[in-house]
């Protein structure tokens, strides 16, 4: 059996001049993507701005037609009970009626704020809500000043791991010139 062996690939690109000739064409494609994005946009606004125009009638038509509805079943709550012996009632299109709900509200004077001020007082905290999470940035500034050593941080099941992460900028004005010269 012949032993495997790492195959490195070759780069394409065979020296800076071909490059920087890809830099010049990276631009030249993020220009071009841009035009067609830009246009797209102008479509699908003029599209939006169409169908918005031609469905707010109806929508507006739906909403006088439910609070029509609304309104006369709650006008007629008592002949509906009485009559149906139901609190709701089929018709050809569709049903109407009223469900029972309950709805946590705050008593007058209070406000959401001050029950859970006073739920923390009172060490209710089964019925608080807390969200946590971990300020990354906060953390990295910390082990940066030396606040945290990062052998405390391996208790947290964190680790700081410095990373190259290759990355190019474009001379936009220059390769627009350069173009129009």
């Amino acid at each position: 059996m012949v032993a495997r062996r790492k195959v490195t690939p070759e780069p394409v690109l065979k020296d800076w001049s071909q490059v920087d000739e890809a830099l010049k064409e990276i631009a030249e494609q993020r220009d071009a993507l841009a035009v067609l994005e830009a246009q797209l946009n102008e479509r699908m606004a003029a599209v939006r701005a169409e169908s918005e125009a031609r469905m707010l009638p109806l929508s507006q038509r739906q909403k006088r037609l439910e609070k029509d509805v609304q309104e006369f079943t709650e006008a007629h709550k008592t002949d509906l009970e009485q009559t149906e012996g139901k609190r709701s009632k089929t018709l050809n299109w569709g049903a109407v009626g009223f469900r029972r709900s309950s709805v946590l509200t705050t008593v007058k004077g209070w406000t959401w704020k001050a029950v859970a001020e006073a739920l923390r007082a009172a060490r209710a905290r089964k019925f608080l809500r807390v969200k946590a999470d971990v300020d990354k940035d906060a953390v990295k500034r910390a082990v940066a000043a030396g606040g945290l050593p990062t052998k405390k941080l391996a208790t947290f099941g964190m680790a700081v791991v410095d990373r190259d992460t290759f990355g190019y900028e474009l001379k936009r004005d220059e390769v627009a010139d350069r173009d129009a010269a």
